[in-house]
């Protein structure tokens, strides 16, 4: 009897034991609720009073317009006393024109005139090759045309007298007269022959001389006479700086806001406005832009590097006086 008593002593005490573990897991995990409960309620606490701060802000800040994402900055000028739209851009600077010139035939560089810098203008001699060949053949061509017109004259007083012989019933064949007729016509056919041969001498000559097809600024001479130089290798070079064209981009969306003859104002010292003279209707293939030309031209003659950089801006209201034309 006493054995059952003290075997039932062990079995309470781990009866008690788990119920004590069971209240603690309990007071932990309820704990563990608590604290999480608190935690969300302070971030939201403060995710409120941010947007209260935002919404504050917002009420301050006076409305802007959505087209600065275009890069489109609406801005108060004093120009006509109105409100214009601008489109900026950067683009690269080019001379009106430019060539690099060669000779037609080849031949031996006899004569530099001109230097690197200077200014020519138009059909100005720049470069000539030695001719004493083409113009010997220039003289040969001369000679010919003169023996061609003693022979059209010889042949038409003898047809002339044929034809006085034939009005005299003299005994004169038709056959003779049609061969008096030919003989002129013959000699004619010749004289003609050596124009064409007298005008290509001529040209030959000419040809070796190589002149400015347009005014501009030498670039670049050869380096000295002497060497023989082949038809087509360009040897000078030569640009335009009486205007400048600049190519310049813009996105998809600025596109439809700009057209022909509108006013661009330039960022550079000496070139200070121009015109839009053109407006690509296809986009680069690279960067899906639309390009635009820009015509400016300087208010004196001054040494303007082309290729660099410009910038400045569209007056996408305003255009030039080309409108009327």
């Amino acid at each position: 009897m006493r054995q059952n008593q003290s075997s039932k002593v062990p079995t309470w005490g781990r009866i008690i034991g788990f119920i004590f573990l069971a209240v603690l897991g309990i007071g932990i995990a309820w704990r563990a609720k608590q604290m999480q409960t608190q935690k969300s309620n302070l971030q939201a606490d403060v995710l409120h009073k941010k947007e209260q701060m935002l919404q504050d802000a917002l009420k301050d800040t006076p409305a802007t317009d959505t087209t600065a994402d275009l890069a489109i900055k609406p801005k108060a000028t004093s120009v006509l006393g109105q409100t214009e739209d601008r489109v900026y851009f950067s683009g690269e600077l080019h001379p009106y024109q430019e060539a690099e010139l060669s000779f037609k035939i080849g031949g031996q560089l006899a004569k530099i005139h001109v230097a690197a810098g200077e200014y020519v203008s138009s059909q100005s001699p720049l470069l000539s090759l030695s001719s004493e060949e083409a113009k010997a053949q220039q003289k040969q061509a001369q000679a010919s045309v003169l023996a061609a017109e003693a022979q059209v004259k010889i042949a038409e007083d003898a047809y002339q007298r044929v034809k006085q012989l034939s009005q005299n019933q003299a005994a004169v064949s038709a056959q003779q007269k049609l061969q008096a007729q030919a003989q002129v016509e013959l000699a004619q056919a010749q004289l003609a022959a050596a124009h064409a041969g007298l005008q290509l001498a001529t040209v030959q000559i000419n040809n070796h001389t190589l002149r400015a097809p347009f005014a501009g600024y030498v670039t670049h001479v050869p380096a000295g006479i002497g060497t023989t130089v082949g038809p087509g290798i360009p040897l000078i070079g030569l640009v335009d700086h009486h205007q400048f064209k600049i190519y310049a981009t813009a996105t998809m969306e600025q596109g439809p806001l700009l057209q022909p003859h509108q006013i661009v104002v330039l960022n550079h010292p000496v070139l200070k406005q121009g015109r839009i003279r053109f407006i690509s209707p296809v986009l680069q293939d690279s960067s899906r832009r639309v390009m635009f030309e820009i015509i400016a031209e300087p208010k004196k003659q001054q040494m303007i590097f082309s290729r660099q950089l410009i910038d400045g801006y569209v007056l996408t209201n305003q255009r030039t006086n080309h409108d009327a034309q």
